[in-house]
């Protein structure tokens, strides 16, 4: 069982929360609306729960302006399309000149078994398989996690009050890695500016002995970017300019730069 049902309300959301989507009304001024009023175009008829794919870091903190979420579909809306690439064809023959599909019963329960037990155990890339007891029943739903919808963040306590299951622990981290296997980001929990600055102090001396290890001549700190670039932009010319009077002066202006800037020598980046 992927799921479990909560024995009181939520205070905020997570990914692996399920709510349900019939209910939920989204204000609009005077007006309310459903869903289905923002997507008439998806066939939500059979749909009755969703489930939050946004990550917990990121609803906790509102980095998003969306709350994403998935729809749990039943799992008997459309069975064959879930199972693997090819599978009536790889198990039955058909042969309309004969008027007969010819396949093994056999083989059609070891094949079916072994789609249907690689769905479960969510083995496929683009699909959430999960179940939710009912009763001395259990339903089972999927997910598509290609088939999205964003829902704003202005809504947040709207969903939040139609919260009725959560996805279990491990199960939430399987949806938070095919999120990131389809979409390319891992969520993980911030540092604070004070945490990182810490992390700068204890790396900044690694890193600072490796740069005098490149170099290997003493360093001199110029104060500020601009007068780097400057000087940057000056020795660039004096190696460009030919020997005469214009390398005379652009030696004469870098060392009258120099003199003007506090440079300090044995400094470190």
């Amino acid at each position: 069982m992927q799921t479990r049902k909560l024995a009181k309300p939520p205070v905020t959301l997570v990914q692996g929360h399920i709510f349900n989507l019939k209910n939920l009304r989204f204000a609009d001024g005077t007006k309310s609306h459903t869903f289905g009023d923002f997507y008439p175009h998806v066939d939500i008829r059979s749909v009755r729960k969703g489930v939050v794919v946004t990550q917990t870091c990121d609803l906790a903190h509102r980095k998003s302006p969306y709350i994403t979420i998935g729809l749990l579909e039943p799992f008997n809306k459309n069975p064959l399309e879930l199972l693997g690439d090819g599978f009536i064809e790889k198990v039955f023959l058909a042969r309309p000149t004969e008027g007969a599909a010819f396949y093994s019963a056999d083989g059609y329960k070891k094949s079916l078994g072994q789609e249907l037990g690689s769905f479960i155990q969510n083995h496929s890339q683009y699909y959430f398989f999960l179940s939710i007891p009912s009763g001395r029943d259990t339903s089972y739903f999927y997910v598509n996690l290609t088939k999205l919808f964003p829902i704003r963040c202005s809504n947040y306590d709207t969903v939040l009050k139609g919260v009725t299951h959560m996805v279990k622990n491990d199960f939430q981290h399987l949806i938070g890695w095919k999120m990131a296997n389809l979409y390319g980001r891992v969520g993980v929990d911030d540092y604070q500016p004070a945490g990182i600055q810490k992390i700068i102090g204890s790396l900044a001396p690694k890193i600072e002995k490796q740069i005098k290890k490149v170099i290997r001549q003493p360093l001199k700190d110029v104060g500020s970017a601009d007068t780097l670039g400057k000087l940057k932009r000056k020795f660039a010319e004096l190696d460009a300019a030919p020997a005469g009077v214009k390398k005379d002066q652009l030696e004469r202006s870098i060392a009258d730069l120099l003199q003007a800037t506090k440079v300090k020598s044995g400094t470190t980046p």
